[in-house]
Formats: structure tokens, C-alpha cells, sequence
């Protein structure tokens, strides 16, 4: 059995082997719990990112493919659009048409050569001969050709010749006015030439000015004419209903720029005449001696009704007076596109805008 201590010494290496048995079982347990943790996270988070992995994958195969789309839009927003240009059209088309009542037709079917030796000189001659009839000087009637001399015998470029025409009509139309107004003399008839018309490196153009709903084509007056006559012609253009005019100038020169006279002793007629309530008519003398402490003709006029004595009424003609006044007016002739026309233009506007780039390359 062996000595006592001898055991004991056995014991004693036992508890201390045990002791260490224990510490490294636990420490095993607690090694396994921990790789076991660190696994399932692992295998959590690669999960997680597989499936994060996988969905860009396919959100950028999706982009790449959008990409290489055209975009289409849904079935409810394509009808909202559809529907918004169609009231934007109509809404076009009741404006041109409300519009297009002050303007005429153009004539495409019209030839140069027709222009030239037909149409043109026919309107000249029917001119002429209205205002003689009226009364109406033309000054150097020889060279007065409506504002188109320089086809007096050549002919315009084909392209140019429906809208050369439609501003002939427009002349015509506004120095008949002038003859109708009663003026005394057409001293002027000139004209603003159309968008093209005179350069030679756009034999292809129309007359119509790019970019513009609005076209605009300047008429230059000069006439001599009553005030009378002068405020006719000026209404019949504001209110014509067979071209949309408008009035961007006028210059108006009196003949006597100082007014008529309220002198009264310079004879006869020279001045008002006022009348009593017999149908007396006021001494000469009363109306000069009135006139001179009076400065306007509504103060004479008034001085001698408190002296029992009305003007006459003929005598009106003193407050506007008898002058001629010599009048320079620039007149627009407008005219509006119609949607087809306007559509056309931009798309000539855009081949010339990507030929000019062929061009440039």
C-alpha cells in the first residue's frame, strides 16, 4: 500500500490533475461556443451579402438595359399629353381663324411673267385713272408704279411672287383709301422690300420672315389732305376689314403752323362774325375791341355772348382752320400664318440650319 505520505502525495497530484482537466474542458466549451458564434455570424452576413450582391447585379444589368431603351411613357400620361396638344392645336387653329377674316388668300397659282406684264400694270392703270376721276394729283405720275417699279419689266423670282402680289393688292388697297378719303395729293408710295427679295444668295426665298407667326411688310405714305380728309383715311384704315393694317408712324405738318389768326380788322371774312338775337351781326369795332382783351377764341367767344352776341356757326372753321397738312405715315401690313404655313417655315428653317452644319464640317 505504501507510506502514508505517499498517498497523500498521490492525492494531491490527482486534485491538481483534476483541477486541470476541468480548466481546459471549459476552456474547449467556451472555444466551441465562440467559433460556433463567429460561424453564424459569418454565414449570416455572407447571406446578407450575397443577396445585397446578387440585387445591384440585377439593378445594373436593369440600368444598362434602360439605358439602351427608348423611354415610353404610360398609357395614362401619353393620353394626358395627347390631350394638351390637342386643345393647344385647337385653341391655334380658333385664333388663326378668327384672325385670318382681315386678310386675303394667297394666289400661288400666279406667274412671274403674269406678275410682270399683267397684274401689276393693270392695278397701276386702274389707279391712275380713280384718282383722276376724284380730283386726286399724283406727283411725277410717270413714275408712279405703286411701289413696284423695279418690275416694271423684269420679272420677280417665282418663289417671291404670291406674297409680291399679296402686298400689291395691300398698296392698291390703301392708295384707293387715300382717293376715297378726298386727299388733295399722293406725293409718296413706297415700300419696305420682302424678307429675301433683294439678295441674290437666296434665290429660294418666299418673302416670309423666319421664326415669325407675325409677318409684318412696312407701307411708306406721304399726302397732302384736309383734316377732314386726313382723319377719313385714318379711320377706314384703322377699321378695314379686308387687311389687318396697323399705324406705326405719323408725322403731321400744318401749312400754317402758327394757327389761323384772331385778328379781326384785317378785312372781310378774315375772322368770326357773330350775330344778335335780331340777326344783327356784331360792328367790326366791338369785335376788335373785344378780341384785344381776350387771348384765346374761347375767350372772345364767350366776351361777346355777354354782350348778347352769338358766333355763327359756319365760322366754326376758325378754331381747326382751312390749312393742308402734309402727312407721312409708315403703315403695317400684317399678316398671320396658318398653322400649316407656320409649320412648313420651321421645318425649311430646320434642313437650312443642318445644311449650313453639313456645310461647316
Amino acid at each position: 500500500m505504501g507510506a502514508p505520505g505517499t498517498r497523500n502525495k498521490i492525492f494531491s497530484n490527482g486534485y491538481f490533475l483534476m483541477k486541470g482537466n476541468a480548466w481546459l474542458v471549459g476552456f474547449g466549451v467556451l472555444a466551441v461556443v465562440l467559433v460556433g458564434g463567429a460561424g453564424f455570424f459569418l454565414f449570416t452576413g455572407l447571406g446578407a451579402y450575397d443577396e445585397a450582391y446578387n440585387g445591384w447585379d440585377r439593378l445594373s444589368g436593369r440600368i444598362e438595359r434602360y439605358e439602351k431603351e427608348v423611354p415610353y411613357p404610360n398609357q395614362e400620361n401619353e393620353d394626358d399629353l395627347k390631350g394638351l396638344v390637342e386643345d393647344y392645336e385647337g385653341k391655334v387653329t380658333k385664333l388663326y381663324e378668327s384672325l385670318s377674316r382681315y386678310q386675303q388668300p394667297l394666289n400661288t397659282q400666279i406667274s412671274d411673267s403674269d406678275f410682270t406684264t399683267q397684274v401689276l400694270p393693270a392695278k397701276v392703270t386702274e389707279l391712275l385713272k380713280i384718282a383722276d376721276e376724284g380730283g386726286v394729283v399724283i406727283d411725277s405720275p410717270d413714275e408712279f408704279y405703286l411701289a413696284m417699279g423695279e418690275y416694271r419689266a423684269t420679272f420677280p423670282r417665282p418663289p417671291l411672287v404670291p406674297m409680291l402680289e399679296y402686298q400689291l393688292g395691300a398698296i392698291d388697297h390703301l392708295s384707293r383709301a387715300l382717293v376715297d378719303a378726298g386727299v388733295e395729293q399722293i406725293n409718296l408710295v413706297a415700300r419696305e422690300a420682302l424678307p429675301g427679295e433683294g439678295d441674290a444668295s437666296t434665290p429660294d426665298a418666299t418673302g416670309i420672315a423666319e421664326g415669325q407667326v407675325v409677318q409684318k411688310y412696312p407701307i411708306n405714305l406721304r399726302f397732302q389732305a384736309s383734316h377732314a380728309a386726313f382723319q377719313s383715311f385714318i379711320n377706314a384704315v384703322a377699321n378695314d376689314e379686308s387687311y389687318f393694317f396697323v399705324v406705326r408712324l405719323l408725322r403731321v405738318e400744318n401749312s400754317s403752323p402758327e394757327g389761323p389768326s384772331l385778328a379781326t380788322g384785317s378785312g372781310a371774312g378774315s375772322g368770326p362774325s357773330f350775330l344778335n338775337a335780331d340777326g344783327v351781326e356784331a360792328p367790326q369795332e366791338l369785335i376788335d375791341a373785344t378780341s384785344s382783351t381776350t387771348a384765346t377764341m374761347d375767350e372772345l367767344i364767350t366776351a361777346m355772348a355777354e354782350q348778347g352776341y352769338q358766333i355763327q356757326r359756319e365760322d366754326a372753321r376758325i378754331i381747326f382752320g382751312k390749312e393742308t397738312l402734309d402727312v407721312f405715315a409708315v403703315i403695317d401690313l400684317v399678316r398671320f400664318l396658318s398653322p400649316e404655313e407656320a409649320a412648313a417655315a420651321a421645318e425649311e428653317e430646320e434642313d437650312d440650319k443642318r445644311g449650313a452644319n453639313r456645310r461647316s464640317r
